[in-house]
Formats: C-alpha cells, structure tokens, sequence
C-alpha cells in the first residue's frame, strides 16, 4: 500500500503552504534560491515510498548536517544565471555573432539594456560555475549513491572547454570574441551540462537548508526499515512548530499496534496525535523526524 493523505489531513495538521502561518513547509522554506524553493516543494509534494530512498535521502542530509557546509554562491548571480540560460541561444555561432554585434550598438545608440545583461549573465555563469568546482574541491567524499552525482558534475566541470572559464577576469572588460564563444557554447553544445550545474546547485541549497534547520531545531533523521519489521519507534517525539515542546517517546508494531490516548483537556493529545502525523509525513518526504531519535519505520507498497 501507498501513502497517501488527504487535502483535510493535511490542512488539519498544517504541512503545506508558503504563505499559512505555522506551516510545516515555512518552516523548512528558508532556501536561498528560487530553484531550490521548487525543488524543495517537488520534495514535499511527492513522498518516497521505497525504504531505500529514503535512507539514500537520509544519509545525504546527515552528510550534510555533520560537515556543516555553507552554500557556497550567490544568490544573485545564481539568479541572473538562470536569466541568462532561459533567454536562449543561436546553434549557429554566425548568428550569435550578428545578434551580439546588433545589441551592442543598440546599447550605445539607445537605452536597450540586452547587450549589458548578456554581460552580467555570462559573467555569473562564470562566478557559480568557478564557486561550484572549489566547494566540489574542498567539500569532503560523501558517502552513498550521491556520490556518483558529485562524480557528475566534477567531471563537467573538468571539462577543458569550461575549465577555461576559470582564467577569466569577470571584473575585466570582455571582448566580443570571448562573449561569442561562450554565448555559443554555454547554450548550445553545453546547454544540457550547464543546466545540470544548476540543479546541482539547487540541490546543494535544500540540502544544506535541511540539515541546517534539522541541525537548529534538533531534529534527526530516520531509518526506514522494510515493510516485514513492521514498526514505528520514536523517542522524545515533538510537534516540529512548538517550541520548548515536551517529547513523547512511541513505539507501536505488529503485536502492540493500538494507542490508547487519554487526558485532560488541554493536556496535548490533540498535539501528540499531529506530532505522530507530521513524523510520518516528515519521514516520507525529506526523511527527517521532529523527534530526538527514531530507530525504526517500516514502509512499502
């Protein structure tokens, strides 16, 4: 079986919504990039239902909880990069050469402002492609299947055609020959790799956001177990929107799977009971928990 939850659920326990008071996603939604904010919403909205995934998902965010990285671009250029991609490009590099020669003398005869922006895109491209290799250069081996994504993207960077990006003065006046060619082969040739930089960048994003709330909020992270273990183990489990909250520790499994939940009013069992919800939800959608341990939960189809 799935998981599902239903529009009332998650109203009721307050998950989603960038702009509700209170929301579980605010909370997490503290990303620098507009990228990662979409990716961070992708994450929310489709859940893992495969234990694998999510100790895959788990042990990169505690890769990135323990290193304690710091998002190594900024924002804006990342901002302007994504600019300059979705504006375009010409496979003919006689054309990209026409197009730049025309702008550059409406910017000198009028007030149009493409020539310059062309500039200051590929001038950031430079800026986060150069950052991305010397964080990728100093950031320590990461275990898991991530690794081969890092692989990836160092061996774009590698390439000799980018590598030359490195000797680049971003600060210096750039020739004509030089925007060319790269106008050229960043949105042509290289278009594809490029891009996957970027959501590489992206994903760096959400998962130093993550872990760092996690790491604020003393949040960890669970290990899902196959469907046969059949348990659900948290200790000192709190609602992640209530601070200074008391913990409940809960375990409930195959022979001991019924909750008897009594108390006064206003005592918190209506809190408990979202806290247990929340987890769940927490653990199939960015393998996080808001409670001081989790040793076990079992998922599957």
């Amino acid at each position: 079986m799935g998981f599902g939850i239903d529009k009332q659920t998650l109203d009721e326990l307050n998950l989603l919504g960038k702009f509700r008071n209170g929301s579980v996603y605010n909370l997490f939604n503290q990303v620098k990039t507009r990228g990662g904010e979409q990716l961070l919403d992708k994450i929310f909205r489709l859940p893992l239902e495969d234990a694998a995934q999510i100790n895959e998902r788990t042990s990169i965010f505690g890769f990135f909880q323990k290193e304690q990285l710091a998002f190594p671009v900024d924002t804006q250029q990342v901002g302007l990069m994504r600019e300059y991609l979705d504006y375009g490009g010409t496979k003919n590099i006689l054309g990209v050469f026409a197009g730049t020669i025309v702008k550059r003398v409406l910017s000198s005869l009028t007030r149009d402002d493409r020539y310059k922006k062309n500039i200051q895109g590929l001038q950031s491209v430079i800026a986060v492609m150069n950052k991305c290799f010397y964080f990728l250069e100093t950031m320590p081996a990461i275990p898991g299947p991530y690794a081969e994504r890092v692989k990836t993207i160092r061996a774009i960077l590698a390439d000799k055609r980018i590598a030359r990006l490195r000797d680049i003065d971003i600060y210096q006046s750039m020739p004509i020959k030089t925007l060319v060619y790269y106008n050229h082969l960043l949105k042509t040739k290289l278009q594809n790799e490029v891009e996957d930089v970027l959501s590489f960048i992206y994903e760096i994003d959400v998962n130093i956001n993550v872990s760092t709330i996690a790491r604020n909020k003393g949040f960890v992270f669970a290990e899902a177990l196959s469907p046969e273990q059949n348990v659900f183990s948290a200790i000192d489990l709190r609602h992640p929107s209530v601070d200074k909250a008391i913990g409940n520790s809960l375990e409930l499994a195959e022979n001991s799977n019924v909750l008897f939940l009594t108390g006064a009013n206003m005592a918190g069992k209506s809190t408990l009971m979202k806290s247990v919800g929340i987890s769940l939800y927490f653990i199939v959608k960015i393998a996080c928990s808001s409670s001081r341990y989790i040793n076990g939960f079992a998922i599957g189809k």
